[in-house]
């Protein structure tokens, strides 16, 4: 107070940053490169009309789903991956990301899954079923070829270095995790709140998972960037 200190809370230290957020900042600073700056707007371009695309399927399975029913909404999203893959391969536009074939294949086995139960309860477990049907060859993708088949695919997405493998094995553990919060879900919730949380509250979980997991895959002993 006029140019006198009243308290001090820790008198006779200097203010600074702790260990911890001094290396988080000598890390992001050299983010700052123009180097990095030229890949993350490279990477942006090249990813943002998968990210929309990703957004808008979501918002219109919701919809769909509410209106017309879950088979019908697992048979729609299925035809629309298809049309889409087409569409980018017609306009040479990255509409489905780098995981297209795999997420056409999911797609497919979703509608066809829905096709046959034709039983909205049983359906509502589709989202279990999947996660462990999904989550499977990207663990073995991880365990047995280090992420060289299927997660380096998604780790082009990335504009740091990541240890294909660990994504594999971690993507593949996100899955699990999903297909049983989809079973925990289906179990206790109606229909209608089932529908709500699978199509937006899931993901802000699955997305704190994912960025443990990039945490850790980014210390892999073969992290480099795609």
């Amino acid at each position: 107070l006029d140019g006198r200190a009243v308290y001090e809370t820790h008198p006779g230290k200097a203010l600074a940053y702790g260990p911890r957020m001094k290396k988080f900042t000598a890390w992001a600073e050299t983010q700052n490169t123009p180097e990095q700056k030229a890949r993350a707007e490279a990477a942006w371009k090249r990813n943002w009309p998968s990210l929309a695309t990703d957004l808008t399927l979501g918002l219109v399975f919701f919809f769909v789903a509410r209106e017309f029913g879950l088979v019908t909404a697992a048979l729609g999203g299925a035809a629309a991956a298809v049309v889409l893959w087409v569409v980018q391969k017609i306009i040479k536009v990255d509409l489905l990301g780098g995981l297209a074939v795999f997420g056409i294949a999911m797609s497919l086995v979703s509608a066809g899954f829905a096709l046959v139960v034709q039983d909205e309860r049983i359906i509502q477990y589709r989202g279990t079923i999947l996660g462990i049907v999904g989550a499977i060859p990207f663990l073995a993708d991880g365990f047995l070829a280090k992420g060289q088949k299927l997660a380096v695919r998604l780790a082009r997405y990335l504009q740091f270095p990541v240890d294909a493998g660990r994504l594999g094995i971690g993507m593949g553990m996100i899955g699990l995790v999903s297909a049983a919060m989809n079973a925990v879900a289906a179990l206790l919730l109606s229909r209608d709140a089932w529908l709500v949380f699978t199509t937006f509250l899931d993901m802000p979980i699955l997305m704190v998972l994912f960025l443990v997991t990039l945490l850790w895959v980014r210390k892999g002993q073969d992290a480099r960037t795609y």
